[in-house]
């Protein structure tokens, strides 16, 4: 039904995470840009990121490519939490997402966006700047994505790229 896609998912085996590390920033960079316009498109069409693992994150570790294998626990907006924890990896979960009866949004998403990237970039299990590999801008956008109080993340999927975009740009690749 699918065209075959080489590759091996990012979890749960370690070797595989620390080979995508291994991998150069502009390709790891790159992957995430693929990935968060992925996002936004499915934000554009009211869908919020549920479900995320890195299980369904396959890496192509030679072309270098990333391709997400599993949108189904997508949800529509607008939603309401009716099922408690969300479906996915406890790393990509916003706080929203364990709690029966909240109203769920784009903040899911890009809470999602932020916590990718912390796992491309930095050190998910301690996210700081000390254990962030990427220029410090960067940082500072997967931070204020990441923050436990939906109002202090970015209004949507779209401002966080944009964000993302403007301050990839401002580095200096050699």
């Amino acid at each position: 039904v699918f065209p075959w896609v080489e590759g091996y998912p990012l979890g749960p085996l370690p070797e595989h995470f620390f080979a995508m590390r291994q991998l150069s920033m502009v390709d790891r960079l790159s992957m995430l840009d693929r990935l968060f316009s992925f996002f936004v498109l499915a934000s554009q069409h009211d869908y919020i990121a549920a479900g995320l693992a890195d299980n369904h994150l396959l890496i192509n570790f030679h072309q270098p490519k990333l391709t997400l294998t599993s949108v189904d626990d997508f949800m529509r907006m607008p939603c309401i939490n009716t099922r408690g924890r969300l479906p996915g990896s406890p790393w990509y979960l916003a706080p929203e997402a364990y709690h029966t009866g909240i109203s769920l949004d784009e903040g899911v998403t890009v809470y999602a966006m932020g916590a990718l990237a912390m796992t491309f970039l930095g050190d998910r299990d301690a996210p700081t700047l000390k254990t962030w590999t990427a220029a410090v801008p960067l940082y500072h956008i997967a931070i204020k994505a990441l923050s436990e109080e939906k109002s202090l993340r970015f209004p949507s999927a779209q401002s966080f790229l944009d964000a993302w975009r403007q301050a990839v740009r401002s580095i200096p690749f050699s």
